[in-house]
């Protein structure tokens, strides 16, 4: 990051110093034209029967694996969807805009792997997410580049993590000399003062980095010193906040990551929807997830429309994996490893559906090449859509694939 190469190559006196770390700040913003990656993560394994690989019962409905008849399955483009109104909503604004993949083995019905697989392409440990890694490759990448509110966001090292646990804790952030956060006449010191201390902090930090002989000291101080200097991101943060904010956890999630995107002092932040791990009254309790993620969705794409946003965010919507084809004993569902994906944003024709599986959820081969079915052909797994998405972010370094190769090719799945 260029604001750390800077610092660590820092050979000027302490009076020096507040000026060019001001002159680093200033150059450390997104810049107009990057990416903005989301990634929205449907905690728990969400049930695509439910969803966007819809199987309605016929008859009587004595082996059905859904609440729902097939002549309940509602049609939106080219897509088929369960009859759930929010999730019909968002499809209606944004099926051309949007690619779903279903079919996709997840390779693990454990939550910790299944949620590594989906977002980083390995099942095992230390690899870094595809929001880390697009933040990480971001130019001139701020210090809060990369922002998580849960899900997988494993950075490998490669930058830190921004994690915000309530609105009202921004404004603490920003305002770290205040008394009343609210009050900018609250100043414990002058803004002066603050600068001075903030040029003391960051020249102590980098003497004590620099004589530090163990790494993971080195990287402990290393971090601290990147978390003091988000501050002045924070800062930045605070005038793009909304005056009020909405209700429910993930639409507050929405709103502070869209006003760190205006502010330019993020490009890629990870998003969490719970309530899908239905092990008991999976009919009543899934549609009610399932609501709350869509309607978050589209409030996402929506307030990104009016920000002038929207034609710049890859969203990736997906989950742990997929619920089992059938029921348990406590009218519920468990883990199934066959799951499905959707994501919209730049450079993706959207508008189709790739992949299928039959009535009882096992995924149909398809050909490599032509994304057909084929009994010849493959399975598609999370693999193979972090090639291919790592290709389409261009993040797929030889540094990247020698440091975190995946066992999968990227497939024609953009266009």
């Amino acid at each position: 990051m260029d604001r750390r190469r800077f610092l660590k190559g820092l050979g000027v006196t302490a009076l020096a110093l507040p000026t060019l770390l001001k002159q680093t700040r200033a150059h450390a913003l997104v810049s107009g034209d990057e990416t903005l990656v989301v990634t929205l993560h449907a905690d728990g394994g969400w049930d695509p029967a439910f969803l966007c690989d819809p199987k309605g019962y016929v008859g009587d409905g004595s082996d059905r694996i859904t609440d729902f008849h097939e002549d309940d399955i509602v049609s939106v483009g080219a897509f088929d969807l369960a009859p759930n109104r929010a999730l019909m909503d968002f499809f209606s604004d944004y099926s051309r805009e949007l690619l779903v993949i279903n079919g996709v083995d997840n390779q693990s019905n454990s939550h910790l792997a299944g949620v590594r697989n989906q977002w980083s392409g390995k099942l095992n440990h230390g690899h870094p997410s595809i929001g880390a890694l697009a933040a990480a490759h971001t130019r001139n990448a701020p210090t809060t580049a990369f922002m998580s509110f849960g899900g997988y966001d494993n950075t490998a090292g490669l930058l830190p993590i921004t994690r915000l646990p309530s609105p009202g804790f921004v404004s603490e952030l920003a305002h770290p000399y205040r008394r009343h956060t609210p009050d900018p006449d609250s100043d414990l010191v002058p803004s002066s003062i603050q600068e001075r201390l903030q040029m003391a902090q960051a020249a102590r930090l980098e003497r004590q980095i620099a004589a530090a002989t163990l790494p993971n000291q080195r990287r402990a101080m290393q971090q601290l010193l990147d978390a003091r200097l988000g501050d002045n991101e924070m800062a930045l943060l605070a005038p793009f906040l909304p005056s009020q904010f909405e209700a429910t956890p993930l639409k507050q999630q929405i709103q502070i990551a869209l006003a760190a995107f205006q502010a330019g002092i993020t490009s890629s932040v990870s998003l969490t929807s719970g309530g899908f791990d239905t092990h008991k009254a999976h009919d009543t309790k899934h549609p009610v997830a399932l609501t709350n993620l869509f309607e978050g969705a589209l409030f996402l794409m929506q307030q990104a429309e009016k920000m002038g946003l929207a034609d710049r965010i890859l969203l990736l919507i997906g989950s742990d994996f997929g619920r089992t084809p059938w029921y348990n004993e406590h009218d519920g569902k468990d883990h199934y490893s066959i799951t499905s994906m959707m994501m919209m944003g730049p450079g993706i024709d959207g508008g189709r559906v790739i992949g299928s599986t039959d009535d009882s959820l096992v995924p149909d081969l398809l050909d490599p090449d032509t994304l057909e079915p084929s009994d010849d052909g493959i399975r598609i797994t999370p693999a193979h859509i972090h090639a291919t998405l790592r290709e389409h972010l261009g993040v797929d370094t030889p540094e990247v694939a020698g440091t975190w190769p995946l066992q999968g090719d990227a497939l024609s799945l953009m266009a």
